[in-house]
């Protein structure tokens, strides 16, 4: 399954009070937005609102997390770091 991002760090990103403000910011009607807050941002969604709208790399919005389908799996006990 594709990693999806939540919509919510984008929203604070731009300032938006809510979800008919952040519809209004991106020009998408607010049914849109609150199906992408439900459902989450594909890779391609978040990156293309994070620099169209926001004018930044999605890494900015949304950190390492934005690479999750990347990334591979860290088994963190097998690095020996403390839990």
């Amino acid at each position: 399954m594709t990693p999806r991002l939540p919509l919510e760090p984008l929203m604070k990103e731009l300032k938006a009070l809510g979800t008919s403000e952040f519809a209004r910011i991106i020009g998408m009607s607010r049914r849109t937005v609150i199906r992408m807050k439900k459902t989450g941002l594909t890779i391609e969604q978040a990156d293309r609102l994070a620099i169209h709208f926001a004018n930044v790399h999605p890494f900015c919005v949304w950190g390492w997390d934005f690479y999750a389908d990347v990334l591979p799996e860290v088994d963190e006990p097998a690095l020996g770091v403390a839990a």
